[in-house]
């Protein structure tokens, strides 16, 4: 699953220490609970990924720089 901060942030479940009290969808972010593949190394100001579930206004325009080194 890729989650989708508010202030535009690509995180991976387990990735960084980003996360939030309560449930994500309660603290306002998105999320797409099947990637492709390479959509979290695509995830860019070019090739935006918008929330597929919880806060569908959610776009992740860059990578949290924790999780960017979690996963290829």
């Amino acid at each position: 699953m890729i989650r989708i901060s508010p202030s535009g942030y690509g995180h991976v479940e387990g990735g960084c220490n980003h996360d939030v009290d309560g449930s994500i969808e309660d603290a306002g972010w998105g999320w797409v609970p099947d990637p492709s593949p390479g959509q979290w190394a695509g995830i860019s100001e070019q090739t935006p990924l918008r929330a597929s579930h919880g806060n569908l206004q959610c776009v992740a325009r860059r990578r949290c720089s924790h999780c960017a080194h979690f996963l290829p």
